[in-house]
């Protein structure tokens, strides 16, 4: 096929240009017979290893309904992947007590790490603690809650998120009472774990793996960047990331692209992510990702030479602007 030897041209043209020194000591070999790159070039401990995984879980009729946009996935992916987590589920759901439920019991037991955004303050749609309670519940129990027991069984003040939002609102001019409305912000799910962060009175909430937390950004975003370290993965190192820039169209370059990730796909995980903005000087964005960063940083180079990109360093890169597929 034309595409093959196309391809097998551009990276021997390639190869021709890279010093040993850059491959730190290690040499990519060009398999002109399948075009691909040798991946027995590196060593199997520089393989794709196993992580703990996460999901979220964002309570916000508001988001739904088109009110408001949510921004705590961005930060809540970002973070877990400097930690070494892998986010691998988002789901959205009004403030409803089956379905928060529903969600709640079906990606628990799946994953590592459940993270909720949303529902914890003082009105009545505010419903995210008791819902994590029942759920948390009928998992035990695999069971519905008995007829002579209600959600509010399953709670309970708790003192020190009492104390400390007592002693935030004193502070406030002019100061907040604590209301029952209030109170329910501290009335938390029994045998839960709180985390705390400097200067603010509401934790996290963790109750077995599921993690609560508020829907305002500024909270939330302060929240997890100070309980970060709860969250990591036994492989105990992050995972790296490149991108390569190119006017390129996607159709271009999947075929080489393809053989690219088949070769490597013990090593790295690419994606491409096209964008429709006519002021920008690239049309398509490419990410290569894997736990060993020479390896990452020689298959960037690679896909570089296939798809005639650029490369930048990802904390100078702001790929916000490309489209879902």
């Amino acid at each position: 096929m034309f595409y093959l030897s196309r391809t097998e041209l551009r990276l021997k043209t390639l190869l021709s240009t890279i010093s040993p020194s850059s491959l730190n000591s290690q040499k990519m070999i060009l398999n002109l017979n399948s075009l691909n790159l040798s991946s027995k070039t590196f060593s199997t401990t520089s393989k794709l290893r196993k992580r703990n995984t996460a999901a979220a879980l964002i309570i916000a009729s508001e988001i739904l309904s088109g009110k408001i946009q949510d921004s705590n996935i961005k930060t809540l992916s970002t973070m877990l992947f400097d930690q070494g987590v892998d986010l691998v589920r988002v789901e959205i759901v009004k403030d409803d007590f089956n379905d928060i439920i529903e969600s709640l019991k079906r990606i628990s037991p799946k994953h590592t790490y459940i993270f909720t955004s949303g529902g914890i303050g003082p009105t009545h749609d505010d419903i995210t603690y008791e819902a994590v309670a029942i759920a948390n519940y009928q998992m035990i129990n695999n069971s519905q809650l008995p007829d002579n027991m209600k959600a509010n069984d399953l709670l309970e003040v708790h003192q020190q998120t009492l104390e400390q939002m007592k002693a935030a609102f004193k502070l406030r001019n002019p100061p907040v009472e604590v209301t029952p409305a209030r109170l329910r912000m501290a009335t938390l799910p029994k045998g839960c774990q709180t985390y705390f962060t400097p200067s603010l009175w509401v934790p996290i909430v963790c109750l077995k793996n599921i993690y609560v937390l508020p829907g305002i950004p500024t909270l939330f975003t302060k929240m997890i960047m100070a309980n970060k370290h709860l969250f990591f993965s036994e492989v105990q190192s992050k995972m790296h990331r490149r991108f390569v820039y190119t006017n390129l169209q996607e159709g271009d370059f999947a075929f080489e692209l393809a053989d690219i990730q088949k070769e490597f796909q013990d090593f790295v995980i690419i994606g491409s992510y096209p964008q429709y903005n006519e002021h920008a000087d690239w049309i398509t964005m490419v990410s290569i990702e894997g736990d060993c960063e020479d390896v990452v940083n020689n298959v960037t180079e690679l896909v570089r030479g296939a798809i005639k990109g650029k490369t930048e360093l990802e904390e100078l890169s702001e790929p916000n602007s490309t489209q879902s597929k």
